[in-house]
């Protein structure tokens, strides 16, 4: 045994969305701090989006792990479908989400910007994009041998982070050399990434619920499943 979860697959399953769930929360403090101390959309819509993902990061930890339950008398079948069931509540978490943050960035452009340029907002949007890195990398290890299409979308979702929180502190940049636009810009471009990413995520769980086959690695219809 190994911590609380034990060291089997559904151990090492929760362990890792447990991680994710402290690593987004670490993200929203840091950026969400920052960004309200200073004025800065692009900020606060970064640390926003992480709020999506402690949401599912959280989800994914409470119903993820029944994938691994053993078939009964209620699930003949097995409990597979929980798990593109919870991924899917990712995608569309983030959608929504997504779409209130564009929304402010708009408000932003059409409005007055008005952000306190300090180095600060860089160092906070650097130490997420390493704490989103860590976290991408983690869970991609963990999930290498346990296939999981709930894993798969926090990893995707770690990944794209870094991607929106780059698009933030090129907007930082903006406000540092005299360009303050740029930061409710960032902001916008951060949130149609956040938007795409959810589609993507959803439709790829939908095609599986639907009627699609799961992924060779996984046991199938009737198996006891692992412990």
């Amino acid at each position: 045994m190994w911590g609380p979860w034990g060291d089997g697959k559904r151990g090492r399953f929760q362990r890792a969305a447990a991680v994710n769930v402290a690593g987004n929360a670490v993200k929203i403090a840091v950026e969400g701090a920052a960004g309200i101390a200073f004025g800065s959309v692009a900020l606060v819509a970064d640390a926003a989006h992480s709020v999506a993902d402690l949401v599912a990061s959280a989800v994914v930890f409470v119903w993820g792990g029944s994938r691994y339950a053993a078939a009964d008398e209620t699930h003949p079948h097995g409990h597979q479908r929980i798990e593109p069931l919870t991924a899917l509540f990712v995608g569309a978490t983030i959608v929504v989400l997504g779409l209130l943050l564009l929304r402010e960035s708009v408000r932003g452009l059409i409005g007055t910007t008005d952000v306190a340029a300090s180095p600060l907002l860089v160092v906070a949007l650097l130490f997420a994009v390493a704490d989103m890195y860590l976290l991408y990398w983690y869970t991609e290890r963990v999930n290498a041998d346990l296939g999981s299409t709930a894993l798969t979308a926090l990893a995707a979702d770690c990944l794209n982070d870094i991607y929106t929180t780059i698009a933030a502190l090129v907007g930082i940049f903006g406000v540092l050399l005299g360009y303050p636009v740029l930061d409710p810009v960032a902001g916008a471009l951060v949130s149609v990434l956040v938007v795409y990413q959810g589609v993507e995520i959803g439709r790829e769980n939908v095609t599986y619920l639907v009627g699609a086959a799961p992924p060779r690695e996984r046991p199938r219809a009737g198996d006891r499943g692992a412990r």
